[in-house]
Formats: structure tokens, C-alpha cells, sequence
């Protein structure tokens, strides 16, 4: 983790909260100031062991709605310089937020990702530029054009994927 700099946002799911604790730990030991955001995959779930952990070290945390996407652009468009995120959630939502925090202008070094979950490889079609599911097969058919795609070892951060380009 990177300890220089003067605020950390966390963005935890129902899936990380036991990989948070010992961030935050880390984080009230060092004096370094912590805001939690909790993204709800379901609406209405509740986590009332964490929200008393969260009071108990003194950690601000929001409770953000079922992936609002708009709330999210809201919190990171308002920080300040020296902002470090830490990313610790599903699959799911672990590349949009990562896509959303890069557009926002994040660099690279100022968001830490831990994801968690069932990895789920993706393939862009070069043909039709549309994602599919990553098969074990080194050529596959792109499910939605039908293109024969050879599947790169190229992985595309911004899309998310492998790249798939067309057999000839």
C-alpha cells in the first residue's frame, strides 16, 4: 500500500469485507485518513458487523446504492490531490470502477485493486467490437458475427479483454 499519501478511499463490496478489515487496521495504526465506500450489488442487504467495525476504529463509510454509477462519478470528480483508491470487489464491478476511476483522470499508481471473485476472461472481436467469454481454445468463433478470431496473448486494460483477431 502506499503510505505517502494523506487520504485513502476504499470501495468494498459484500465479497471483500473481510479482505477491508485489515486494511483499515493498517490504515488507523498509521493515523492516515480512511472513507469507505460500501457498493451494494443488492439493494437493501446489510452488513451491520461492518457498519460497527467501521465506527469502532472511527472510519467514515458511505453507503452507496446498488451500483450508482452517477454517486461513484460524484465522490471521485471531488477529491483532492494525494488520494490513494483501493478497489477490493467482485469481478462485476471491479473493471467498470477501475475504467470509471481512470477516465475521472486516476493514474495508474493511485489505484490499488485487489478483485475477488470468479475471474471472467473476455475476447473482443476485432470484426464486430463485441465482447465474449474467453474459451480455453486458442481460435474460436466470435459468437456474435460468426468471424474465425485468433485469441492474442495481447491483453487490453481499456477493454477488459484479450484481443480476437480475425483468422484469415
Amino acid at each position: 500500500m502506499n503510505n505517502h499519501k494523506h487520504k485513502y478511499i476504499l470501495f468494498v463490496d459484500e465479497t471483500s469485507i473481510l479482505h477491508a478489515i485489515p486494511i483499515l487496521l493498517a490504515l488507523g495504526r498509521q493515523g492516515k485518513q480512511a472513507e469507505v465506500h460500501y457498493l451494494q450489488k443488492v439493494r437493501g442487504e446489510s452488513h451491520k458487523a461492518f457498519k460497527r467495525f467501521t465506527r469502532s476504529i472511527d472510519v467514515p463509510v458511505r453507503w452507496l446504492g446498488v451500483w450508482d454509477q452517477s454517486a461513484i462519478s460524484r465522490t471521485l470528480e471531488n477529491q483532492t490531490m494525494e488520494v490513494q483508491l483501493i478497489v477490493i470487489c467482485d469481478m462485476e464491478m471491479y473493471h467498470p470502477l477501475l475504467t470509471l476511476s481512470r477516465g475521472l483522470g486516476f493514474a495508474k499508481d493511485e489505484i490499488e485493486g485487489y478483485p475477488t471473485g470468479e475471474a471472467r476472461e473476455t475476447v473482443f472481436c476485432v470484426g464486430c467490437y463485441r465482447l465474449q467469454k474467453k474459451t480455453a481454445e486458442a481460435e474460436m468463433e466470435c459468437e456474435h458475427c460468426g468471424a474465425p478470431l485468433l485469441v492474442s496473448s495481447h491483453y487490453s486494460e481499456r477493454m477488459n479483454a484479450y484481443l480476437g483477431y480475425i483468422s484469415v
